[in-house]
């Protein structure tokens, strides 16, 4: 893991843990935190093709690995138009 990766996870966890758990905006993420069940996972690679095959490898490691609970696919640059990312969402 690069540095930038391990930052991005640490900014993310940071965003969880200072927006959604404490003002409850998902009443389940919270027992999540505390049992460290979150599992981040960085998009480092920019192609919608690369980023769709991360989300069914990270679809397969939910199946497969029962103490994580639920996967953050965090993607950090590469989709930063509304459109771009939009259509990502769409496929």
């Amino acid at each position: 893991m690069t540095t930038d990766t391990h930052q991005i996870i640490e900014q993310t966890r940071h965003w969880v843990q200072q927006l959604i758990v404490k003002y409850n905006i998902c009443p389940f993420a919270r027992r999540e935190v505390e049992r460290k069940s979150i599992r981040y996972s960085v998009a480092e690679n920019r192609k919608p093709q690369a980023v769709l095959q991360q989300l069914l490898d990270e679809a397969k490691h939910l199946d497969t690995t029962p103490e994580t609970e639920t996967t953050l696919l965090i993607l950090p640059s590469g989709f930063e138009g509304f459109y771009e990312f939009l259509n990502l969402v769409d496929v």
